[in-house]
């Protein structure tokens, strides 16, 4: 399993704004980096790959 990065998140975001033609802009960037940073369960289990 691969992870999402920011940068593919933030565009994942900006693509369905578009398509959905809602508001552009991300409410707290804060809180999304730092959802990003936890450990995520295979690491937790296995290590890192």
């Amino acid at each position: 399993m691969r992870w999402l990065s920011l940068g593919e998140v933030l565009e994942l975001h900006r693509r369905l704004i578009e398509q959905s033609l809602g508001m552009h802009g991300l409410r707290d960037l804060g809180l999304l980096e730092s959802s990003l940073a936890q450990p995520h369960p295979s690491e937790l289990c296995w290590g890192s790959p």
